[in-house]
Parts: C-alpha cells; structure tokens; sequence
C-alpha cells in the first residue's frame, strides 16, 4: 500500500490423518428447461403441394381428402443443452393445439420419428418422410389447450444435435398447431433428475 509492502509468514500444522466433513449444503434438485422450437413448417397437398409455410403462425394437421392432407414439423436444437444425457429424467413436447374444422368436436395429431432433411422452403412436392409413430397428443377441441406427449427415448439419444419431430392427423379432423410465428411457440421441457 502506497508503495510499501509486508510478507508474513504463519505456521501450518497438518494432522497425521484427516476426516472429511460432508457438505452441509441441500443437493441441487431436479431443473426443467425448456427448449423452443427453432423451425416450424407446414406442407400441403392437392393444389397447394409446390407451397412452403415456412415458420407457420397456424401449423395444420389433417388427413382425409388428398386434397387437404397437411403435415406439420418441429426442428429443436439440443446441441445447446449441456446437460448429461445420464441426468435427463424426460423430455416433454408441449404444444398448443385446437380443432379447426368447424363442426367436428374432437381431434388429435400423431407424433412421428423424421430426419433432419428438411428447410424452411420443404413443400409438400419435396417432404421428407415421416418414419416411426412416437405416440398420440391427448385430444383437443375449438377451444383448444396446451398438450403434452412424452418424447425421452426418442430425443434423448439426440442430445448434442438438432432434433425434428413431425405431425400428422389420423381421424380427418383439421387440428391447428402454434407455430413459430405465433405466441404459442411449441417446446420442449427437459427435466433433469
């Protein structure tokens, strides 16, 4: 201190053995984070196949009449999730949906396994194709509501790389999905344990 200094020197004695104590700190608990999408779409058939719906607002699924048979996918990025893969407890799609067919009461959409194979400007004209079902979201109505399907054995393996997930309907019933463009962003909760 203003420019003078001191040493000191204190003698240490170290015991022949030494018993650790443990920590009296509460171990850290199970954390949720949650993962938005970073690429929605949507492709549609009949006259709108060579159409992209890149970074939809209201993602549709449906089946039925070709001619408005629609699929819509999710890409994730898990390379930002530093987490062990040992640590993760689940991982959970959340998606707000509702039925868009008026008159029809109740829908669902389908879950599939897909590749990362696809942009932002896919049609339906060059989709990629959908590959094992993962499972069926609860069903919804008009009025629509968050659901949520369980995806871990499926994204867990993913860990470190983007992750695409696709939709698709069984019952001919239009169901509208949050897309990117909406306030209603589809995610992913990953619990750790």
């Amino acid at each position: 201190m203003n420019g003078a200094s001191r040493v000191a020197a204190l003698p240490l004695s170290i015991a022949a053995s030494a018993t650790p104590t443990p920590s009296t700190s509460p171990k850290a608990g199970p954390r949720r984070l949650r993962v938005p999408a970073t690429m929605t779409n949507m492709v549609r058939a009949g006259g709108y196949s060579g159409d992209a719906y890149a970074a939809c607002m209201k993602c549709k699924v449906k089946t039925g009449n070709p001619g408005y048979y629609r699929e819509t996918y999710f890409r994730f990025d898990l390379g930002a999730v530093k987490v062990e893969p040992a640590r993760i407890a689940k991982i959970v799609l959340h998606a707000h949906m509702h039925v868009d067919d008026s008159g029809d009461v109740q829908g669902r959409a389908v879950a599939y396994a897909m590749g990362n194979d696809w942009t932002s400007g896919v049609t339906f004209d060059t989709r990629p194709a959908l590959s094992n079902k993962l499972g069926e979201f609860p069903p919804v109505d008009e009025s629509g509501s968050w659901v949520k399907l369980n995806l871990t054995s499926y994204l867990k393996p993913k860990l470190g790389g983007p992750a695409s997930v696709g939709l698709a309907e069984s019952a001919g019933v239009g169901v509208a999905v949050g897309g990117l463009s909406s306030k209603t962003v589809p995610y992913l909760e990953i619990t750790t344990r």
